[in-house]
């Protein structure tokens, strides 16, 4: 089967990331946040494995082609800027490193742990590290899963995170998270948002507008006092219906395929 461009550009969107839960519950971000972008870098990365690569030994290694990933995530590829800044962005995750509880302990962990690319080419080798590539195949239980479009369109790197931590909570359709351990996952430092209206305004009231306009989830939030101040955060989540879910997807495919052929997009972290 001969594929179009805009057929390639879909079927990429529509690659599943898999990933353990233990990833998304247990892991400590702390002041180590991956921006929005580096975000959607790993779940791009995540797109490529297959579930036949459980069978595969290390090196763990996945080309990333920058102009196949400016396609897929609706930037414009002929930005030399933005080709730079895809290498800067595994660059910078390459150096960020992460606590994984795994109960008998803690397992430091970096996604990547190097990568490689030839001279004027626009293909990266990248080597997901040998620690966290068994959370990412050949999982049986206790999984998240979702197709890489349900993040690409989302702009706060609080929406993809929460989007992922939510997700694997799902089926639950109820959870209560303490304040200090959510602002924990999400990599907000102590001194940033220290004010609760402005935390529920930049953070929250944010990430709950792009994850319900732009993903499969409907999500809403309560805060907890205990005495004077909020102690917790009870989210409701809801998957969507078969067709709730096609309209986001039908916002999010405008919402990439705009800012691909937008003429006012000059730089990919705008």
């Amino acid at each position: 089967m001969i594929w179009t461009e805009e057929q390639r550009i879909e079927h990429a969107r529509e690659q599943l990331v898999v990933k353990d839960n233990k990833l998304l519950q247990t892991v400590t971000r702390r002041k180590y946040e991956l921006k929005a972008q580096e975000q959607k870098i790993v779940g791009y990365l995540i797109s490529l494995i297959k579930p036949e690569d459980e069978n595969k030994t290390p090196p763990y290694i996945y080309t990333v082609d920058i102009s196949n990933f400016c396609d897929v995530c609706g930037i414009d590829r002929t930005n030399g800027g933005n080709i730079q800044a895809v290498k800067n962005a595994i660059a910078e995750l390459s150096d960020k490193r992460f606590w994984l509880d795994y109960g008998e302990g803690e397992l430091l962990f970096r996604w990547i742990s190097t990568a490689d690319i030839k001279k004027g080419s626009t293909q990266i080798n990248v080597e997901i590290s040998t620690q966290v590539f068994p959370y990412l195949v050949g999982l049986k239980e206790k999984f998240l899963q979702y197709e890489l479009w349900q993040i690409l369109p989302l702009k706060s790197t609080y929406s993809i995170a929460l989007y992922e931590f939510l997700k694997s909570y799902a089926y639950k359709k109820h959870i209560i998270v303490s304040l200090v351990q959510l602002r924990s996952y999400l990599g907000i430092e102590e001194n940033k948002y220290k004010d609760f209206k402005n935390f529920k305004q930049k953070v929250l009231n944010m990430a709950r507008k792009e994850i319900n306009e732009l993903t499969d989830l409907e999500i809403e939030w309560h805060g907890i006092r205990n005495g004077r101040f909020y102690t917790q955060i009870q989210f409701d989540i809801r998957t969507k219906e078969r067709f709730e879910a096609y309209e986001a997807y039908r916002r999010s495919r405008a919402i990439l395929n705009g800012i691909k052929h937008s003429e006012g997009q000059l730089n990919m972290f705008e």
